[in-house]
This record gives structure tokens, C-alpha cells and sequence, in this order.
């Protein structure tokens, strides 16, 4: 995988494992209520929040932009459904279907938008081709951003209003 994740990588895993542990032992009577129900604090801010949840669908994106399909990306698939409930979701963390479709809409028109850019593949070929150059087949942040078009980036928020009606 070229880049890396947020700082809050870490956080969203120990979340994912305070979920699962709560879910195990739904009767226990030593459960104890989390800080985890809705984790904005995994995230230095809500921009870092809907970057994350571009980069859940960009891959979907562009292998559909590419090859015109875009079957498999189920772990993707299912970390935005997962990161859309804990963010948005009720104190059990509930977020319908209806809701999460239109935010993957809304996130899938956007990264197609960003991705329709003739710039942005090109760039892309050459972040793979450096990738591939390097020591380990990883590159920093700063390495992807030397080698880009300017840009500003992903849009702030797709789901903009949707936090106040959640």
C-alpha cells in the first residue's frame, strides 16, 4: 500500500477491539459504558474524518473508472459502514442503510470527481512508479505531495448537515 494512515490509525484498531469485546459479552456484568460510542475524538479533526472516508472509496473509484467494475473492496466497503455508524451513528451506534447508501453517493461522486481529473492519473502512475523505486515500496506523505499537482485536496465534507440531523 503506498502512503500511510493518520496518527489515529492506532485508536480506530483499539476502537474496532472495544467494539468487538462489548459485542462478545453483550450481558457481562462488569460492562462498562465507553468513551467509544461516538469516537470524533479518534480523529485530530473533521477534515481528518471525511479524508478517511474518501480514502475508504477511492479504491472502489478508480478500479470502476478503470476497468468498469468495481466488484471486491469489501474490507473498504465495510470500514466506511463502520466508521459512518460510529461517527454518525445513535448511542448504539445505528446508522440505516438508507443513510449510509446516500453517504457513499455523496463520498463515491466526490472521489469520482476528484479522480476525473486528467492530472490526478497522471500523478498517480507517477506515485506507483516511485513506489516501486524505493527502498521498501512505501512512500511518506510529504514524498506522494512532491510529486502532485497542486491541488487542495478532497472537498471538506461531503455529508455536510448530516451530523446536526443524526
Amino acid at each position: 500500500m503506498i502512503g500511510a494512515h493518520g496518527p489515529y490509525q492506532e485508536r480506530v484498531r483499539e476502537h474496532q477491539e472495544s467494539m468487538d469485546h462489548a459485542d462478545s459479552q453483550p450481558d457481562a456484568p462488569d460492562r462498562t459504558p465507553t468513551d467509544w460510542l461516538h469516537p470524533r475524538c479518534l480523529f485530530e479533526d473533521e477534515a481528518s474524518f471525511h479524508a478517511e472516508l474518501h480514502y475508504n472509496i477511492a479504491g472502489q473509484v478508480a478500479h470502476q473508472m478503470r476497468y468498469g467494475f468495481s466488484e471486491g473492496c469489501l474490507g473498504d466497503r465495510r470500514r466506511f459502514h463502520s466508521l459512518i455508524s460510529s461517527f454518525y451513528g445513535n448511542l448504539a451506534g445505528f446508522v440505516s442503510g438508507s443513510t449510509v447508501a446516500l453517504l457513499r453517493a455523496r463520498y463515491w461522486n466526490s472521489c469520482r470527481e476528484i479522480l476525473s481529473r486528467r492530472d490526478i492519473w497522471a500523478w498517480t502512475r507517477r506515485v506507483a512508479a516511485a513506489a516501486v523505486r524505493s527502498e521498501h515500496g512505501v512512500l511518506t506523505g510529504d514524498q506522494i505531495d512532491q510529486l502532485g499537482p497542486c491541488w487542495p485536496g478532497p472537498p471538506a465534507s461531503p455529508a455536510a448537515g448530516l451530523a446536526a440531523a443524526a
